[in-house]
């Protein structure tokens, strides 16, 4: 399991929701709760959009950052649930 799963799951599909459920539910550890996904895909669109500015995200309801936050820059989604992968995704179609 880990970034080579996700790498592959990637390569199967363009549908980043479904593998970010993939993901979060079943290869990570623990697992993540799926209300997550849409959080963790607005993460990744927001890094991939190069922005200098830290963009706050909104936690899905009844979630908190640091047991009181009720947002979360983007940066901080990708790190703690390991999503690297998926902005690594556009760095391999580009080597060609």
């Amino acid at each position: 399991m880990g970034l080579i799963s996700l790498l592959g799951m990637l390569e199967m599909t363009d549908d980043i929701e479904e593998v970010l459920h993939w993901h979060l539910t079943s290869n990570c550890y623990p697992p993540v709760p799926e209300e997550y996904v849409p959080l963790c895909a607005e993460a990744i669109r927001v890094m991939k959009t190069d922005s200098k500015e830290k963009t706050m995200l909104q936690l899905p309801e009844g979630f908190f950052y640091k047991d009181v936050e009720k947002t979360v820059d983007a940066e901080t989604v990708i790190s703690a649930f390991h999503l690297e992968g998926f902005l690594m995704e556009d760095e391999y179609e580009n080597e060609d």
